[in-house]
């Protein structure tokens, strides 16, 4: 599932794909709304860790085949959001404590290189959308909206990597933003204070005024504030699937 970022450039790189058949655009069409979906109620916590994922409950939910569902969750285990064991249910995945430390190790080498690159070479533009993406999470921190904080705050991240304009580490870096998500859905402190935008803050003024090495320091500060945050605590899983999705089944029967 490419962002739209790739997918522009990909077009004009190569001719255009020819026309496919209608069913088979509205059948792509959905799994891509139903991986979207998923994918974000599992790194907003909609979906804790370790919830169980049925076929047919999913497929319910949407309005979509067990075929498209399939589909979906092999994109999800390919993402390492979801596991599943040979004649098991799939499951939103629930990270090993150990994979903190792996995790955080890597984005400290992608993160520490993509602002080094994006200091030396950074426009007032990307600056200035970086500040108003660092705004919205100020905002979500400051009505103490814990969930929306962190996503905005891993967005930010990851705007950081399309900015810097390599689009492989950006894709490494996804991986690792939504295995961070899991990570703290599962082990952060209950007592660890929210507001990390100060970080964020020091990070663009060094990556505006083009010190490379303040803003690499900036970034390793601040992963690992993050990290410490972190503890081996584990979290509660609740199993209705449809209504941590926000999805009534029979209410979409009774609309269709």
């Amino acid at each position: 599932m490419q962002s739209r970022l790739f997918r522009s450039a990909m077009s004009l790189r190569h001719p255009p794909a020819p026309p496919v058949p209608a069913a088979e655009a509205a059948h792509a069409g959905s799994a891509v709304q139903v991986y979207a979906e998923l994918r974000a109620a599992i790194v907003d916590h909609r979906l804790p860790p370790g919830t169980k994922l049925r076929e047919q409950e999913i497929a319910a939910s949407f309005g979509v085949s067990r075929t498209v569902v399939r589909e979906v969750l092999i994109g999800l285990i390919r993402d390492r959001l979801v596991v599943q064991e040979p004649k098991r249910t799939a499951q939103v995945a629930r990270p090993a404590w150990s994979e903190a430390r792996h995790v955080f190790a890597a984005r400290q080498l992608i993160e520490g290189e993509l602002v080094s690159q994006l200091a030396s070479a950074a426009t007032a533009r990307d600056v200035a959308a970086l500040r108003e993406a660092m705004a919205l999470e100020q905002a979500a921190v400051a009505r103490a909206d814990r969930a929306e904080s962190i996503r905005l705050s891993g967005e930010f991240h990851l705007q950081l990597a399309r900015a810097a304009g390599n689009p492989v580490l950006y894709e490494l870096l996804r991986d690792l933003v939504s295995r961070t998500s899991l990570l703290f859905a599962m082990y952060q402190q209950k007592d660890a204070p929210m507001c990390v935008a100060h970080h964020h803050g020091a990070l663009l003024d060094a990556i505006a005024s083009g010190d490379v090495a303040r803003a690499a320091g900036e970034m390793r500060a601040h992963l690992l504030e993050l990290e410490t945050r972190l503890a081996p605590l584990g979290s509660a899983v609740s199993p209705t699937l449809a209504r941590l999705l926000g999805r009534d089944v029979q209410k979409r029967r009774k609309s269709a």
